[in-house]
Order: C-alpha cells, then structure tokens, then sequence
C-alpha cells in the first residue's frame, strides 16, 4: 500500500517524538497528533487514516469502550478492597475510581484500535520505545489526564500496547528527566482559601446541605444561606497539596495484578494486563492515607452534598461523598456545561446519572426519563444577570480545544476531526470583509496542546485580534456586540442565555444532536442564527455589519431564542427563588 507518493515505511510514528528523533529512515505518523505544525514543513510525514472517522463509528465504538469498564469497575473494585482490606461496595467504587477508570479505557481502546488498523495495513511495523529508565505511576487522576496530553507518556502508551500485540519495539534512551513530573505546589493564597473552606466545613452542622463547588455565585449562596437560617451551607472543597509519598509499592502493583482476571483476547484482556502499570497511586498506595485527610477535612456528612464539579479529578471529595453516601447522604449532581444531552456522546453526563440521587439540570424540559431530575434556571446564567453591559463593535470569536492524543471519544476531539474544526474556522475568517477581520477578536483556548493554533490562523487568515484571556468569557462577551461561537459547549449557552446577539456554526458530521433538541436546533437554523458551513456564516455576519442589534431583535428571531432559552437554561423569572425552594426542600 502507499500514501501519497512515498511506499510505506517501516518505523510507525506513534508521537511527536518519534518525527523529531527520526534521521533518514522511512515513517508514517499513525496519526494526525503527531505531526507539530510548521507552516515551511506540512508534508515532512505521510499519516495513516484514522480508524474511526464518522459519528456513527465513534458511537457504536463508545458503546463498546462503556461496556468494557462495566465490567472492569467490579473487577477492580474487589481487588481494591482485598488489597485495602476494606469492604466497599460497587457504586462507592464508581464515585471514587469511576471517572479515572473510563478515560483509562477509552485512552487504550482508542490506541489499540488505532494500532490494530496499522497491523491491518501490513504486520511488520517498528515502534520506538524511549527508555526514561524509571517507571512511573500518576498521583492521581488529574496528572494522569496532563500526562495523556503529551508525547512522552502516549509513547509509553503505545509501546506497551505494541509490544502485547507482538509488534517489535526499538529501544531508544532518553536524555530527559522522563515523565514530566510536575510537583504542584500550593500558593500562600491557596493555602489561605484552603484555611476558610476547612473552617466553613467544621462549622457545617450534620443535617445540612452543603453546596460545595456549585458554581453558583458567592452572592446568592450567601442570600440562600441566610434566608434558610443556615440549612443550606456553602461548604469548600479547597483541600491544601497533600503531600503523599511519590514512591510506588511493587508488591501491591502484583497483588493487585494477581487479584484481577486474566481475561481472553481482546480489549478487556489489554485493559486488565495495562491497570496495574498505570493505577494512580491515589486508588492504592496512598489510598488509606487520603482518605484519613479527606475524612478530616471536610468534616461529618451532611444530609445532601450539591455539586457541579467536584466528582471529576478531585479525589479527596469523591472519597468523602462516596464514605458519607453510605452514612445515608444524598448526592446531587448539578449541570455545568451547555452540552449536556444535546449531543449523542456524552460520557461524564452519564457516569453523573449513575452515581447521584439527583440531579439539577437547566431548562425547563427534562432531557431524560429519570425521576431524579429535577429542571432548574441555570447557575451560570443567575450570577451574570445583574452585570452591567458595555457593548463595543467587537465580533467575539472563542475556540474550543482538544489534545493532539484521543482523550474524548467523539468526531470533533480526534486528531483528523479538530484539524477538520480548526479548517472551518480559517475558512470563516477569510470569508470575512476586510472591515469585519479587523475587528475580529480571536479568543483562543487558555491551553493549545501542541496545535499552534493562533499561528495557523495567522499563517492563512489576514488581520484579526486576539484575545489575551485577561478576562473571563462573560466579560469578553458582554464588551463585544456579535459572538460567533462553532462549538458545543457552555459558551453558546451562556451568551443566548443572556441575550446577546449570537451566531452557530455547526459541522453536521462531528455534532450529531440528540432527538430532544432537533427541533429547536432546526427553528434556531430557520431564523439564520444556526448555520452548518462557515461561509454562510462569515456571508451573514458581513451582511449584518453595522446593524446587529437590528437583525437580531427581530421579533421572530427573539421568539425562537426564548423557546430555546427555556430549554435550555430555564425561567429567569423564577431563577434565584427556585434555587432557594428547591435546596430548602431537600
């Protein structure tokens, strides 16, 4: 087989590492990851095509990868509390280990997969294996999520996958300091922030409701507190750097390979040899430790805990939610994000469902058939009410951002699929006028991965701002007189939640909408806010120039924005009361 004009070559580029280290012999980059952009070199490097490349692909793929860490989940579970010596049961487990363990099986199905399509092309491949002469485990959930964003770690990744299915591996070693081990250190001010959330948590009496990382704004938590006679606390989840020992305990890392299954062939056989090389030493070796720290510190249970985003990458909360679910707490999850349920693939909205007893969602209509819903006005939205607007004739242009590794599995966060993404949006600068580009203002990502993604605009686009992020979105927002938002995400929530003469851009074939929102997301298309190609888009925005507000309190437009408002964020006038009712009641 041959990709472009070049027969294929022998060394299969996993990562960066492999482009940059390579001298005269022949490779081919597995993905489009891999390759750094250079505007002087954009064809140093044939890419193998992508083994999953439609939505439909990546749902039925996504429905296999959920069914692997159902099974897993029990699996490590009660070794877990062999190991531990403790007795916990399954949704404990999920609540704690949950959210690692199914982006740990996404990551290494999605790189599996991506190997076994290359095996398909021809059997003989050669991957480079970097010697960091250590092994190293994670501390916690959150370093395994920034170490699955760089090259050094997805080639480990990728060469003890290769070398299970029995691909030869060339041993190269490396000059570096290994896996980028990164000590956090806390800021006198978060220790100071940490010092009052322990305070506000001891003071917290044993049947209240504790709203912990809510999202809701410090204003009406602490009118919420009052009107309820302190019933309904606003507790912290500031818990200082724990400092747990960085060593890793061999003998558990076999007991625990010992204890779990060997499973027959396939992903669940990959996944079962690969957990014990890259468990987070928060689920073993200091489990018991952070446990006695995070029981200490955020205090007795509480009757309900409320929060928004605490149950992802917060290991200290999810053990004391998951030890107080079983002294009888009850669990409320809230909605923080404009995506949830309006697209198909949605894995963090429904490990939520599973581990909760409730859940607040935006919106009037409910998205699901669970009793445990409970629709209410959007907190984002609540907090940003009685902000003061000052429009200036910026168009607001903010982008979303996905690593050059697979982390989420959907079309849109691939590798080809945000190259694809970061296409239409340069094609929507440059069907811009010249007037419109210069007031531009390009909001990039707080982290760009690897892409260069201003640079690429620059390179191919004309004059256009950029945004220095010395703001906050809403700010942004509310200084501009038009945002145009190609993505879906919270962003587009927050700005036709507020009114704000708003324009979508969706590519049809990486956003595939849920049933419940068709409707409304074809009647946001009929009155030209929604459109599906950048240049009817970029066409739109020319023709509105100079008369937005115009355009966009046109009556009937204004009528589809409120039907999908109340949707979608809830009533606003029943906003800060319903919060107050509803937390009072529970």
């Amino acid at each position: 087989m041959q990709v472009g004009n070049q027969r294929l070559g022998l060394i299969l580029a996993t990562t960066a590492l492999d482009i940059d280290a390579r001298s005269r012999e022949p490779c081919i980059a597995l993905h489009q990851g891999c390759v750094k952009y250079s505007p002087s070199s954009r064809s140093v490097v044939d890419v193998l095509p992508p083994a999953l490349i439609t939505h439909k692909e990546f749902e039925v793929f996504y429905s296999q990868v959920v069914s692997v860490y159902e099974q897993m989940l029990p699996e490590l579970g009660e070794a877990l509390s062999k190991i531990l010596s403790v007795r916990y049961s399954e949704r404990y487990w999920r609540i704690v280990i949950g959210p690692w363990l199914e982006w740990f099986c996404g990551v290494v199905a999605e790189r599996l997969v991506s190997l076994q399509a290359a095996i398909e092309l021809r059997d003989d491949w050669v991957l480079n294996s970097y010697d960091s002469n250590e092994e190293y485990y994670p501390a916690d959930s959150a370093e395994f999520i920034r170490l699955v964003k760089g090259d050094e770690y997805n080639s480990k990744i990728y060469a003890d996958i290769a070398s299970i299915l029995g691909l030869e591996l060339r041993l190269i070693h490396s000059d570096g300091d290994g896996l980028l081990k990164i000590r956090s250190k806390s800021t006198f001010r978060q220790r100071l922030r940490s010092l009052f959330h322990f305070s506000l948590n001891q003071f917290r009496t044993s049947p209240s409701v504790t709203l912990i990382n809510s999202g809701i704004d410090r204003g009406l938590l602490l009118r919420i507190f009052i009107k309820s006679y302190g019933k309904v606390f606003p507790g912290g989840d500031s818990i200082p750097f724990v400092n747990l020992p960085c060593e890793s305990d061999r003998a558990l890392r076999t007991q625990l390979e010992v204890m779990l299954p060997t499973g027959n062939d396939g992903l669940f056989s990959v996944l079962l040899r690969l957990l014990p090389r890259y468990l987070p030493r928060c689920f073993l070796e200091n489990f018991n430790h952070l446990r006695q720290r995070a029981l200490f510190w955020f205090g007795r249970p509480p009757k309900h805990i409320v929060t928004a985003h605490s149950f992802y990458f917060n290991e200290p909360f999810q053990i004391w939610a998951a030890e107080s679910m079983l002294s009888g707490t009850k669990l409320v999850a809230v909605q923080h994000g404009g995506s949830f349920k309006v697209t198909k693939l949605q894995p963090w909205s429904d490990h939520e469902l599973r581990i909760t007893d409730y859940f607040f969602q935006w919106g009037r209509a409910s998205r699901t058939n669970l009793t445990k819903i409970q629709p209410m006005f959007s907190q984002n939205i609540l907090c940003q009410l009685r902000r003061k607007v000052i429009k200036k004739k910026y168009i607001l242009y903010p982008s979303t951002i996905a690593p050059r590794f697979q982390l989420y599995l959907s079309p849109l966060y691939s590798p080809n699929g945000f190259l694809e993404y970061l296409d239409w949006r340069l094609r929507f600068v440059n069907g811009l006028s010249n007037e419109n580009q210069r007031f531009l203002l390009v909001r990039p990502h707080s982290e760009d991965m690897g892409w260069k993604i201003t640079e690429r605009m620059k390179d191919a686009c004309g004059y256009f701002l950029v945004d220095a992020r010395n703001e906050n979105f809403i700010k942004a927002l509310q200084r501009s007189s038009l945002h145009v938002c190609d993505y879906i995400g919270t962003t587009y929530v927050e700005s036709l939640g507020l009114n704000h003469p708003t324009i979508l851009i969706f590519n049809k074939s990486q956003n595939e909408i849920s049933e419940v929102f068709v409707e409304i997301f074809n009647k946001l298309a009929s009155v030209s806010i929604l459109h599906f190609s950048p240049e009817s888009a970029a066409n739109l925005v020319n023709q509105i120039s100079g008369m937005v507000e115009e355009w966009w309190y046109e009556p009937e437009r204004q009528s589809v924005v409120a039907a999908f408002c109340s949707m979608t964020v809830g009533d606003v006038e029943q906003g800060e009361r319903q919060w107050f009712e509803v937390l009072s009641k529970l």
